[in-house]
């Protein structure tokens, strides 16, 4: 436990995995989802920390002129989590609650209030230096969450439920050997994991483009789990998606290259692709997340160069003006021989296996002809 609490000491604001809600997340819903694949490579839109820093100077000064405009809380509780400060998030979660009734609060707001400052305080407790040894915060924090989906049990996608999952994972005690296993397919005691991926895979992908999980090894060793899941079509069929599968199995592989800690120890994503395939995929995942990098960094530096002049897209309608959005690059495709790969394999070894034989018996009986004409003369 003393080594496990050195290495999440080390890790722990990127072991965080939460989803808040502000003005963004209604944006941000209104536009749906985005693609797993952009999720794993890191292709959405992050936003810099003058971003947040300037929202929040802002809604301060209009809470003071508007106290009963609940919204405004949210805006300045997630700015101030997004910059890492997360008592002050939490204080600004306590300020709303003072005014819900005064406002006459509707559910969405109620819901809104326990969603963030749950998250805030998870956020917090994993600032804590001892925080495996003091999970009071915790525990406070898993009842935020809980008492949110009593009141909208399917919001932010569903994916809420898991995020509530992995919490009381990390309140629970370790198993022998150091950690138990979160995978939500267990967690949620699912009796048919098959039905339920489609919504895994959406639940978990929210966490990641939601919230801090992009920097979380564990979130994206399930998600490559639960890609890698067998999950029937609707034809019947028994399907797999390998190749997205290894995508997340390699963005985690990558977190861990850069320090991130895994918790997770059962992860087996890692054996779900045909060893054949690991190659091209690989090259994919590097080209995808070279131009995911290549697009936030032009993105943030727009935005960096508008606001440090004062403007900022909240109030500006002329913000956008200048962007220039570009596409998301597809995948690559294998080209003729890798699509036919494993196909030209099985005929070579249907031809050795039928033709092997048929070629043995026709050298078998032209020899014995050939020594049935020497005993003839």
């Amino acid at each position: 436990m003393k080594t496990l609490a050195t290495l999440l000491a080390v890790g722990c604001a990127a072991l965080s995995s939460a989803c808040y809600w502000d003005r963004d997340s209604l944006e941000f819903e209104a536009k749906r989802m985005p693609e797993v694949l952009q999720a794993i490579t890191g292709r959405f839109d992050r936003n810099p920390p003058l971003y947040y820093s300037m929202r929040l100077e802002r809604v301060t000064g209009e809470i003071t002129q508007h106290p009963d405009q609940l919204s405004l809380y949210d805006d300045a509780g997630v700015s101030a989590s997004r910059l890492g400060h997360q008592d002050e998030a939490i204080r600004w979660m306590e300020q709303k609650r003072q005014h819900l009734d005064s406002a006459h609060a509707n559910s969405d707001d109620r819901y809104k209030t326990e969603s963030n400052e749950g998250t805030f305080e998870l956020l917090a407790w994993f600032a804590l230096p001892d925080h495996l040894h003091n999970r009071t915060l915790l525990k406070r924090a898993i009842g935020r969450i809980e008492q949110a989906l009593s009141i909208n049990p399917h919001a932010h996608f569903d994916r809420e439920k898991y995020q509530l999952a992995y919490m009381r994972w990390l309140a629970g005690d370790p198993g022998k050997d150091g950690i138990v296993n979160w995978m939500p397919v267990a967690v949620l005691d699912h009796k048919d994991k098959s039905a339920d991926r489609a919504a895994q895979v959406k639940g978990l992908t929210g966490l990641i483009v939601l919230g801090p999980a992009w920097e979380n090894p564990d979130i994206l060793g399930a998600l490559a789990d639960t890609l890698g899941e067998p999950a029937k079509s609707s034809a019947g069929r028994r399907d797999r998606t390998p190749s997205t599968a290894y995508l997340a199995t390699l963005r985690r592989q990558e977190l861990i290259g850069k320090g991130q800690v895994a918790l997770d120890k059962t992860f087996f994503g890692e054996g779900s692709l045909d060893s054949g395939d690991h190659a091209y995929v690989e090259a994919q995942y590097e080209r995808l997340r070279a131009e995911a990098d290549t697009y936030e960094a032009r993105r943030a530096e727009y935005m960096e160069t508008r606001m440090k002049a004062g403007r900022h897209p909240d109030i500006d309608a002329e913000f956008w003006k200048g962007w220039v959005e570009v596409p998301p690059p597809a995948v690559e495709p294998m080209g003729w021989f890798g699509r036919h790969r494993r196909d030209l394999a099985t005929y070579a070894i249907m031809m050795i296996l039928v033709a092997g034989p048929v070629l043995l018996l026709w050298l078998v009986i032209r020899l014995a002809l050939r020594l049935n004409r020497r005993i003839s003369r």
